[in-house]
Parts: structure tokens; sequence; C-alpha cells
């Protein structure tokens, strides 16, 4: 623990010396970076970053907008604090235990064609939220929003092919946005398919039985196939006049298809060697119907309304060959219906929103063959919030509460779930280039779906000389909600050359929801065998159906004389889960608008504290990201060490990632990219996960060899014809 402090120490010291310089370089100056905006032949001073009460406003460089091909490309040179971007495969994440990344375009939810089919030359500034409201929901960590001009006629057509050139991995996407007025109208369509065959695992099940003895296997997945196919097709009309109004409606269809999900590994059991195979197929179809609708009323006040609707429609099956067979499918249903309304006054001291939203789902799956079990399942909630946001003093202050409202019903019994969640942040500049920010949250969640139901599943099945044990998952309704109290202290500057953010986080989960094994012990008899899934063991293990080499009759004393030994896991509210997580990310502008160079570090601290146990983690985590702009060719390296962790008696490991990557830019026609994820690494990242259950002790390692030196080529290309956009005053206030 010393080392741990010694070393966040010497950053905070390093770091602060860098502010110190940096300042004494500032000191006269009223922002510390500056940035001309032009619009159409205006040009307007703007600082490079603005502070804001709940993060910062960013005005990307010229650099860094000429070598985005698009907004995955554009957040990844912007190298946003505890933001990871992987250009390749298209994802923006956070640290899994943080909270999720919600990206907005305009303040509306973008998708992943929204972000393909950004124009870079609309791109005025972004709005890296780093606290986000009550509005945001729950599990939120960042919001991303990217603010662009509307353009008022013209159109543009694009698209981007993205395909891995010794993989089999291929990502397209083409687009058309036409605008008239205060019309646009755009189409989108999205294609995608992957056949990874490189994944291999291994991992080691050691039973603890009640004489005192173990029992393990060894499990060894040696063959793997999981080709998917993924069509995604949308339409948008958009009508908008400037400060005044913007109606939007979005129709997607979208399609998903796993054909023939195939894995054969080696089990090795004490009483044989066996080769396992498991087989699943998966398709899935979605409809939504997304409607936005935002008005500017007088005296500064705004409503802005959103309805989304969606149907899910999938049918999967699964088998797995193992001591005996189990097999099932399942055909589903989803009916979903989500809205909110909100309300903003802009008063001269203060800002004042309401919000109201409000979510049914209607779930059908039918269950058939070792799984029968019709489990038709009503969710809604209800979310009401309000907020004030302004300064005082000198500190600006965001203060609000919410309560959620969440009902599930299913057969059985239903459940309902009242959640108060307060929060206030705080922010003070210290110095014209270094802020102080406090955040408190506490937030309620409710059990999620599949942790209530009463479906029970088998998932592994073990003979040993004179009994069987079986591994069972069940659902517990009487899980309860549990307050989460979260503690954020951050330090953000900025200059010319320096950007450092600094964030001391503390989280306690008290009573959380927290794996349960019970280890259940009976005779190995057809007349008194727990049922599974509704139906007793006796219809599929009897003394006539037994597998082969099971002793019958069953005699003796004690266990391993014909017992049926099972670990039930399931969920339990229990003692608490607490967090220390520490980071620095410290961004270099060696030469600015040419050479930028990002390095940051984690330390995170694991406390759980369960009715049976506690377990105790430290783990430290960094990276870097490089971005050089040469002219028309950028280059680009990133590296991150991957996320370790210690929740409940779950132990993860996740795999490094890293990639180089070289840009050309075509001119106004488009660019060519290659990427090289995990160079010199044929084997790719390795995946660990280890249970630490006084009953049952786990060990996972995994590798998919198809991502070590995965070589991908990018080009993406649009053109534009008679695009105008209308004249628009920057006003930035440091709130």
């Amino acid at each position: 623990m010393k080392k741990f402090v010694f070393i966040g120490i010497q950053m905070w010291v390093a770091s602060s010396m860098l502010w110190a310089q940096e300042a004494a370089d500032s000191v006269a100056t009223d922002s510390v970076a500056t940035k001309e905006v032009q619009l159409e032949g205006v040009t307007v001073k703007a600082a490079r970053v603005v502070k804001m009460v709940d993060g910062m406003k960013v005005f990307p460089s010229q650099a860094q907008l000429e070598a985005s091909a698009d907004g995955y490309s554009l957040l990844q040179k912007l190298s946003l604090p505890g933001i990871r971007v992987d250009e390749a495969m298209r994802t923006i994440t956070a640290p899994e235990m943080i909270g999720s990344v919600q990206v907005r375009i305009n303040d509306v939810p973008a998708s992943t064609q929204d972000l393909l089919s950004l124009e870079m030359g609309t791109v005025q500034s972004i709005d890296f939220i780093t606290s986000p409201g009550l509005r945001y929901g729950d599990g939120v960590a960042y919001v991303i929003d990217i603010h662009v001009l509307r353009p008022i006629s013209g159109y543009v057509v694009g698209g981007e092919v993205l395909q891995a050139v010794n993989r089999r991995h291929n990502s397209d996407n083409v687009y058309l946005r036409m605008n008239r007025g205060k019309s646009e109208f755009s189409f989108n369509y999205d294609f995608g398919w992957t056949d990874f065959r490189g994944y291999r695992s291994e991992g080691t099940t050691d039973y603890a039985l009640a004489d005192g003895t173990t029992a393990s296997v060894i499990n060894r997945t040696f063959s793997y196939k999981n080709p998917f196919i993924s069509n995604r097709l949308s339409a948008k009309y958009s009508l908008a006049e400037d400060e005044k109004y913007l109606f939007l409606a979005t129709l997607s269809q979208s399609f998903g298809n796993s054909p023939s999900n195939h894995a054969e590994k080696e089990v090795i059991q004490p009483l044989s060697t066996d080769t396992v195979t498991t087989q699943s197929k998966d398709r899935t179809g979605t409809t939504q119907l997304d409607l936005y609708f935002n008005l500017h009323l007088p005296h500064a006040q705004t409503l802005t309304a959103n309805a989304v609707g969606t149907y899910v429609g999938s049918r999967y099956g699964y088998s797995y060959d193992a001591v005996s067979p189990y097999i099932y499918n399942v055909r589903g249903r989803t009916y979903s219906l989500t809205s909110e309304w909100l309300y903003e006054n802009r008063f001269k001291p203060f800002t004042f929103s309401v919000g109201f939203k409000q979510h049914q789902q209607y779930l059908g799956n039918e269950y058939t063959g070792d799984l029968l079990k019709d489990n038709p399942l009503h969710n809604s909630g209800q979310y009401l919030y309000a907020q004030l946001r302004g300064k005082l003093f000198g500190v600006g202050y965001k203060a609000g509460m919410g309560v959620s409202h969440v009902y599930y019903s299913q057969q059985g019994g239903s459940f309902n779930y009242w959640l108060p969640r307060p929060k206030v942040t705080l922010n003070y500049p210290l110095t014209s280039s270094l802020s102080l920010s406090y955040d408190f949250e506490m937030r309620s969640s409710a059990p999620r779906i599949a942790q209530l139901t009463d479906v029970t599943q088998m998932n592994e099945r073990v003979l040993l000389p004179f009994a069987l044990i079986e591994e069972l998952s069940i659902g517990n309704p009487t899980l309860k909600t549990n307050p989460d109290y979260e503690h954020q202290l951050r330090f953000d500057y900025d200059s010319r050359h320096v950007t450092n953010s600094f964030l001391a986080l503390y989280r306690n989960c008290h009573r959380t929801r927290m794996q349960d094994i019970a280890r259940k012990e009976d005779p190995l008899c057809p007349s008194d065998i727990s049922p599974v899934n509704g139906e007793s063991h006796s219809e599929s293990l009897s003394l006539g159906t037994l597998p082969d080499g099971f002793p019958s009759p069953f005699t003796g004393e004690g266990l391993g004389r014909g017992s049926l030994v099972q670990y039930i896991f399931s969920r339990t509210n229990q003692g608490s889960v607490q967090m220390i997580y520490l980071y620095d990310y410290l961004t270099l502008h060696l030469i600015p608008e040419k050479f930028d160079l990002t390095l940051y570090g984690t330390f995170l601290r694991c406390f759980n504290f369960g009715d049976h146990y506690t377990h105790l983690r430290n783990t430290l985590m960094g990276g870097a990201n490089l971005n050089a702009y040469l002219g028309k060719f950028t280059l680009s390296a990133s590296y991150d060490s991957g996320w370790h962790f210690l929740e409940g008696e779950g132990k993860g490991d996740g795999g490094y990632a890293s990639y180089l990557a070289v840009s050309y830019r075509l001119g106004k026609l488009g660019s060519l990219s290659l990427f090289w994820q995990h160079p010199f690494d044929s084997d790719g990242p390795e995946n660990k996960s280890e249970l630490l259950n006084r009953y049952l002790h786990k060990t996972v390692s995994s590798r998919n060899t198809d991502l070590g030196n995965m070589v991908s080529l990018r080009l993406t290309l649009h053109l534009s014809h008679g695009r105008r956009y209308r004249t628009e005053q920057q006003t930035l206030k440091n709130t």
C-alpha cells in the first residue's frame, strides 16, 4: 500500500510542477489556449478548453479536424480523460466499473451511423461532461455532446469501408444527406460481418465436497467458430429553425444473425476425458421509431420531448453435449415504449430544469426442450427529476433530486421498487488554468430481470465415482434495492502545452446484490431429487438412463455413495462493495497542432465484504496515446494495459489493447487508413477471470488469436455539393 501511495504522490508532484510552470507562463492571460473559429467570414477567438460546472467545452484544432475521418477518429485524437476509443472496432468506452459513455450530437443521442457520417467541417465544439446530471439516467459516467452547424442547402453522399486484411472481419457504411431550407432528409445503411475462429480458453474448476475432498475438472476449448452478420437501415427526417424548434423522426430496421456458433472443448473429469460440443444459433430483428421535438419558448425557456417505440423478435437455440445432453430453444418477443419530457428555464441567477421519463416493456419468451418455462414479463418505470444550475460567490453549482419507480410483473408475483437519487456538483476555478470540482451522488438500483426470474438453468454436470455434481443458476425474487454512495474530487488543468486531469473517487455499495453459491447434497434417488425447471431429475436421470459407468444400485454411507451434489448460483443482499479509484490523465502538446502525447495511470483499491468472505485487491493500470500530424499524413499509436478488478467473489483481468495507425488525407474526397492491432503479438491479448468461493474455485484464461497482429484497411469517401450553413454566433460561458 505504501508503494501505491508513493507512486500517487510522485504523479501528483510531477503534475503540480508542470502546472506551476505553465501558470507562470500564462499568468497574464485570461484563457489558457486559444483557437480561431471561422464562421462565414467572421472570426471568433475562443479558448481551446473552457471549464464548465460539470466538465469542459473542447474546441478541436484544425489539424485534428482535417485528420479525422469520422466521429470515432475525432474523439480518439482529442484524448478525453477516462475515455477509450477504438477506431478499428468502433467502440467508445470507460472503465467497466465506472459506467458507460453516452454520445450525442446537438443534444440528440447519436448512433454508430451518426458518428460514421459526421461531417468534420460542421463540428464547432464538444461538451465533455464528466459529471452527468440527473437527466442522463443511472450508470452513465461520461456524456460527449458534439455541437455541429446545421446545413441549409446541398447534399453530401459518402461511405466507409473497413476491411481486415488478414482476418474475417468487415464493416461498411454508406449514407446520403440532403438539405433544403429547414428540412433535412438522410439515409444510412450499415453492414457488418465477422467470423473469428481463433478463440481458445482453458479453465480449471475445483469443487470442495462435504467430506473435505476436492474434485477437479479441466476445460480446454480447442475449436471455435462464431460467424455473425448484421444489417441496419435507417431513414431520418428533420425540420428545424435555429433558436426556435427542431423536429426529428428516425425509422430504423436492423437484423443480426449468428447462424452457427460452434465450440468444441476437452473436459477432463475424475472418471473420464470427453470431447464436449456446444452449439447455438441466434437471430434477432429490431424495428424502431424515434421521435424528437425541441421548442424554444419566450423568456429563455425550452421544452424537449422524445418518444421511442421498439419491437424486437428473436430466436435462439442452444445445445450442450455433456454427461447428459442439455438442449433448449427460445422464441422471444419484446415490445417497449420509452418517452421523455424536459422543461428548462434559464433564469438570470440560475437555470431550472425538470424532467420526466417513462418506460413500458413487455417481454415474452417461449422455451422448449430441456428448459420448459414460458415466463412473460411486464416491466415499467417512471423517473421524475428536478435540478438547479448556476454560480454563487464564484462557485459553479448543480444540484438536484430524482426519484424512480420500477415495476416488474411475471408469473408468480410482482416487484415494486422506489429509488431516490440526490446529486450535487460544485466547481471552483482556483486559477485561470486550474479548477477544482466535487461531486456527490446517492443512487439506488433495482435488481435486473435475470436476477429475479425463477427459471433455473443447468450450467455444468460432473461425474464422480459415487456422486454426480451439478452447477445450477437460479434467480432470487426476494432481492432488495441498495443505496450506492459516490464521492468524486477532480482537479483539471489546461494550458497551451499541458492538459492534466486528476480524479479521486470513492464508492460504497451498501447491502448490494452479491453472488451467493450454496452447496446442497442429496441421495441420488428417483423419489426425492430436487426439481430443475419444474421437472424432477428422475425424468431425465433415472436408474435406467444414468450415464455409463455410474454405480447402481446406490448403496453405502456418506458422500461418495450415490450422492447428488448441487452448487446453486444465485444473488443475495450482502455486506458491501467499496472502491477507491485514482487516476491521472496527462496530455502534452509537445508541438502544438503537430504532436500530442497522452500518458495516464490508474490505481484501484477494491473492498468486498460478503456474508461469508472478505476479499481485497490493489491494482495499477495505465496507458498512452500518441498523435502526430504531418501534413496529409497522421500517425497514431495507442496502448492500454486493460481493466483489472475484484467485485464480490469475481476477479477479472482484462487483456491489453494496442494499435498503430497511419492515415493519408485524399484532399476533400476522403482518407485512407491502415490499422495494426496488437502488433508483434500473434496470440492476442489474454483475458483472465477467477472465482474465489469457499465451495467452488474457478480460473479461466482465454485468448482470441484473430485479434493478434490484425491488420485492417479503412477507406472513407464523401462528396458534397452546394453545402451552405446558417451563420451562428457562439457565446461561451464558464458555467
